[in-house]
């Protein structure tokens, strides 16, 4: 079995369980997901052309590759959408959409803020007198550091979210 059909056949497994298992009694599946690939690939072929449109005169090689390229692409996901996810009111568990642009730079804002919070009350607990001492300043990074730990770690996940989601524009 081919890329369209293993994708198809996982995604009925994972979002349509029950579907799945009932298809199983009454069908071949094999064949049903054979009959998938052939016209998800048909599917993509006819899509991609429509979606690229014609060639420019004045366009140079690597920009029709990647106009094709793109065209590929939009057409893949357009297929992967249409033809091998199950529909909608079939899905047995609800599947988390991806944040948005602005859902990202909010959450990096509270945590910055929470961060520049957790810094000034440590900073206020460990450090009582003007003039610090090594040990005192040391204590206050160690515990600022475990502490602001996993909200760091969330923040890099957030900035590489942020720029994922600026690459796909």
């Amino acid at each position: 079995m081919s890329n369209y059909a293993t994708i198809a056949r996982q995604n009925w497994q994972t979002l349509a369980p029950s579907t799945y298992t009932q298809m199983q009694q009454e069908m071949n599946l094999d064949e049903h997901f054979q009959q998938i690939q052939e016209q998800a690939e048909l599917m993509v072929q006819d899509l991609m052309f429509q979606y690229a449109g014609q060639d420019s005169p004045n366009e140079g090689y690597l920009q029709k590759v990647g106009r094709l390229e793109a065209a590929k692409k939009r057409a893949e996901e357009t297929v992967r959408q249409e033809l091998l996810t199950p529909p909608q009111e079939l899905w047995e568990q609800e599947v988390p959409q991806p944040m948005s642009e602005w859902e990202i730079q909010s959450e990096m804002l509270w945590n910055d803020q929470y961060l520049r919070d957790l810094k000034t009350s440590i900073n206020s607990q460990y450090l009582s007198s003007e003039e610090p001492q090594d040990i005192e300043i040391r204590s206050a990074n160690l515990a600022y550091q475990e502490k602001a730990a996993p909200y760091l770690e969330r923040q890099q996940e957030l900035q590489q979210m942020l720029e994922s989601l600026k690459n796909n524009q």
